[in-house]
């Protein structure tokens, strides 16, 4: 529909009559499921944008008016979507203020919004401070939040508590935006710690600061992070921090990196460089989006085929078959090193053959194209990859076997008799059926 956009009172006066006009098109008869205002001070003027869905007023503010304003929306206006912005490049006068004033008294009493979009005024002006804190505490099924920095401007320390102090209060599932802040000195770090029922989390991170305190969001378990978007800025250090957190994170499922080159990423899904490397690697992430550039229109780049096949094995429930099938996959292949098996038990090398082994039983979680002739390739490639690591482990037996050559000192013990054992059920199963 088209929007209209009447301007009340252009000569600056103010008619009560023209404000009853919005309070009944916009707060009754059109209502306001998504209620947006937008504050333009500077020197020579002092208005406000205000709008739903349908209708659009560029309004004076005029008290008695933008008190009926506030108490509609307080007692008759239940917005689903609020977005507050502000242009503020000169103090308010008294009458500015206390229209603002007004209208934050009403909507902080609000108790249905479901998503909230404030952008940050500057601090060195002088005007009514939004009560965050009190609007989240009221609104318990807001679920969506957005934050943007003042106009060339970071975030104050000031700004940067009221936000963490009111992410305490949120409900579960929450989805949070950063991509449009800026922050100052340990700001960052304080809103990001705060962030432990944020399920949904657009970030940027320029700083070594910022990177570290993303990572320790990642490592807390008590996080309940699903989905990060995180614009990275180039610093490679910072990035294979976070790659190195989400490794041990079993929780986030989306990833989309901006600014990486998708190669930083393989070792994230499989550590290729050890069979300990490969256990200790991420199982969970099911989805992995990168770009060199931050650009929302931009189609993900391709990822190496390592990573595409890991993310197609980390849908399977069963985490220790998913360990099992990128150890045979990626690590028992060419000449592969032999001397992590110096550390184990001798008795364990049988069942490391037999797990191994070619199995005509075995899932293909890799083939998505039923065409016969690809399906014999695949086996006989599958096939031949596991006898060339079977010959080279019964080459090496005389070495395995030497007790002066084994290593006593295990640095990281890989549970490779749990993993064998979990493959020989499963054969043993599919024998029996």
């Amino acid at each position: 529909m088209m929007m209209n956009n009447p301007t009340i009172n252009e000569d600056g006066g103010s008619d009560s009559d023209a404000f009853a006009s919005i309070e009944r098109n916009l707060l009754e008869e059109y209502g306001c499921e998504c209620l947006t205002i937008e504050f333009m001070i500077n020197d020579d003027s002092q208005r406000v944008n205000l709008c739903n869905d349908q209708m659009e007023y560029d309004v004076d503010f005029e008290y008695n008016g933008w008190r009926r304003i506030s108490d509609a929306v307080r007692n008759n206006c239940s917005p689903h979507a609020v977005c507050i912005f502000g242009q503020i490049e000169a103090n308010l006068n008294p009458d500015t203020s206390r229209c603002i004033g007004a209208f934050f008294d009403g909507l902080k009493q609000n108790t249905s919004a479901h998503s909230l979009h404030l952008q940050m005024f500057p601090h060195n002006y002088e005007h009514p401070k939004f009560d965050l804190v009190h609007f989240i505490k009221n609104n318990r099924e807001l679920d969506d939040l957005k934050f943007y920095s003042p106009d060339y401007a970071a975030l104050t320390p000031d700004q940067s508590f009221m936000i963490s102090s009111a992410l305490a209060h949120v409900a579960d599932n929450l989805n949070l935006d950063l991509s449009e802040c800026t922050c100052d000195g340990d700001s960052f770090s304080q809103i990001i710690s705060a962030c432990l029922k944020v399920v949904d989390l657009s970030v940027n991170c320029s700083k070594l600061s910022e990177y570290a305190a993303v990572a320790t969001l990642l490592e807390d378990s008590r996080a309940a992070l699903k989905w990060l978007l995180l614009n990275a800025y180039g610093k490679i250090e910072g990035i294979s921090m976070v790659l190195a957190s989400l490794a041990t994170n079993r929780t986030v499922q989306s990833l989309f990196l901006y600014g990486v080159y998708p190669n930083l990423c393989i070792p994230l899904l499989c550590d290729t460089a050890s069979i300990a490397g490969i256990h200790d690697s991420n199982h969970t992430l099911l989805e992995l989006c990168i770009q060199s550039s931050f650009n929302y229109n931009k189609p993900c780049l391709e990822l190496p085929e390592i990573a595409a096949k890991c993310l197609k094995l980390n849908r399977n429930p069963d985490k220790l078959r998913v360990i099992r099938e990128k150890i045979l996959r990626f690590y028992f292949i060419g000449d592969f090193d032999v001397s992590p098996f110096f550390s184990m038990p001798i008795s364990i090398l049988p069942e490391v053959m037999r797990f191994i082994k070619p199995n005509d039983n075995d899932d293909d979680d890799d083939d998505d194209d039923d065409a016969m002739m690809e399906y014999i390739f695949y086996w006989e490639r599958k096939n031949t990859v596991r006898h060339s690591a079977i010959f080279r482990l019964l080459k090496s037996i005389p070495d395995l076997c030497n007790v002066s050559s084994r290593v006593v000192t295990v640095t990281h013990e890989v549970p490779m008799r749990e993993i064998c054992s979990s493959s020989d059920s499963k054969r043993q199963k599919t024998d029996t059926e």
